[in-house]
């Protein structure tokens, strides 16, 4: 149990503003809450351990703390339908400009099922996905989806447009 007293306030004060919401892109209201502390999002979540399901989850967490060093917050944003296919983090650019960025721990276990169809209704924009095990990045396609896979230090490509 956490006490907190009035020595700790700024503290508490200063964790509660490293939460950050992103609102979703689309028709539906979708919020989803990050903590910029990975030690602290396992806690609240009551982990003891971090099992191999857990690491996508906390990967995420670590992407949006770094992608808010190079994306203004009113252009960062994550879609999902009604369906429940969500593309983790969209760059908004110009009226019609979106890029699409997805978090996996290994790159080989990308999906691009969501991907296609958000591009469906945003065909405009770049397609990335972001892995801590990507050395040299490089590019796929799937069908006439075009994607690319890059590391964390390539991470000021995905700038505004």
């Amino acid at each position: 149990m956490i006490q907190v007293t009035t020595s700790h306030y700024q503290t508490v004060s200063e964790l509660l503003n490293d939460v950050v919401t992103i609102i979703s892109m689309n028709d539906v209201l979708n919020v989803v809450s990050y903590s910029f502390d990975t030690g602290f999002a396992t806690f609240v979540k009551g982990w003891d351990s971090i099992r191999e399901d857990d690491r996508g989850l906390l990967w995420e967490h670590l992407v949006l703390d770094t992608l808010r060093t190079v994306v203004d917050d009113h252009h960062l944003h994550y879609w999902r339908d009604k369906s429940g296919r969500e593309v983790d983090f969209v760059i908004k650019g110009g009226r019609r400009q979106a890029d699409a960025i997805e978090c996996k721990i290994n790159p080989d276990h990308f999906d691009p099922a969501h991907l296609t169809v958000f591009r469906s209704l945003y065909p405009e924009g770049r397609n990335y996905v972001l892995s801590p095990n990507i050395k040299t990045s490089y590019q796929r396609r799937y069908a006439k989806l075009q994607v690319r896979f890059i590391s964390v230090n390539q991470i000021s490509e995905l700038k505004c447009p």
